[in-house]
C-alpha cells in the first residue's frame, strides 16, 4: 500500500487497482476488529488510539482512491 502517484508507464490497470482497494478494506476491517476488541476487553487504550488513527487513515485514502476521478484511465466504459 502506497500514498503515492504512480509514474507515468507503471500505472496499475482496473483488476491491479480494485485488488488493491480490497486489501486496503481488508486491512481496515482487521483494525476495526482489533479496536474492537480492545474495547470490549477494557484494555490498551493508547493502543486503541493509535488503530483509530490508523483506521482513520487508511479510510480516508480508501475514498480518495475510489472517487472516480482517481481511478485508472482508459479501462471504464
Amino acid at each position: 500500500m502506497t500514498n503515492e502517484t504512480p509514474s507515468a508507464g507503471n500505472t496499475p490497470g482496473l483488476p491491479e487497482y480494485l485488488q488493491d482497494m480490497q486489501d486496503r478494506a481488508s486491512r481496515l476491517s482487521g483494525i476495526m476488529n482489533a479496536i474492537a476488541f480492545l474495547e470490549n476487553e477494557g484494555r490498551c487504550e493508547e493502543g486503541r488510539v493509535a488503530l483509530v488513527y490508523l483506521a482513520e487513515e487508511l479510510a480516508a485514502q480508501l475514498n480518495t482512491a475510489l472517487d472516480s476521478v482517481n481511478l485508472p484511465k482508459g479501462e471504464l466504459s
